[in-house]
């Protein structure tokens, strides 16, 4: 029979060794810590609903419900006080970049009347210096 200290010493090295476990089980089951988001700022979301080619940008318009911004496939984003911006893999690989102005988005609005682009980098690039748009965060397919 084990005695009380040696229960204890087991019960410590049992933790200890699922203590990577439990505070992944922690994280999958928190909000802060959804999978199914890859960026958010503040009601805007990079998020998919399956697949990581699903990944869209929208805005939360109640708990866990979506109004689309950018379409499939979001690979990055970005965003400060006043713009929305992100960028996605077009259909022949390329990539295209959008912006929209935060005070313009009143939640229900059509995200084709809000949305600006797609546009290529380089025009892009001149839209960003033009508006000081925000840095995108890539996290998907690279920078």
């Amino acid at each position: 029979m084990m005695k009380t200290s040696e229960i204890q010493c087991f019960t410590k090295a049992w933790l200890r060794s699922f203590r990577p476990t439990i505070a992944m089980l922690a994280c999958l089951l928190s909000s802060s810590c959804d999978p199914g988001k890859k960026w958010s700022s503040g009601d805007y979301a990079v998020y998919s609903i399956g697949s990581i080619e699903d990944q869209q940008l929208g805005r939360e318009v109640d708990s866990g419900n979506y109004i689309g911004r950018v379409e499939a496939t979001v690979i990055a984003a970005g965003a400060d006080d006043t713009w929305i911006v992100a960028a996605r893999k077009g259909p022949d690989g390329s990539r295209l970049f959008y912006y929209f102005m935060k005070s313009r988005d009143d939640g229900f609005m059509n995200g084709e009347d809000l949305v600006e682009g797609p546009f290529d980098e380089a025009e892009f690039a001149k839209r960003k210096r033009e508006y000081a748009l925000p840095e995108l965060q890539y996290f998907y397919g690279g920078s």
